[in-house]
């Protein structure tokens, strides 16, 4: 992770949040660290595609102090 990048995270991770994603790695001033969708192959393919780490549950994300 880079300290002066904004952290992201992704909830809901269909096709709008891959254009998206494709998006926020072109602009390089920010990264998404976190992902989440209620399908667990969803969003570990999310997170394998776009480097980031799946959460379990929104919860989960939304208490992650990276994001």
């Amino acid at each position: 992770m880079d300290p002066e990048k904004t952290r992201l995270g992704a909830v809901g991770v269909g096709h709008w949040a891959e254009v998206l994603a494709k998006a926020v790695q072109r602009t390089g001033v920010a990264e998404i660290v976190r992902c989440y969708s209620r399908t667990g192959s969803k969003r570990a393919a999310f997170g394998a595609e776009f480097g980031c780490q799946p959460a379990s549950s929104l919860d989960e994300l939304l208490r992650d102090d990276e994001v």
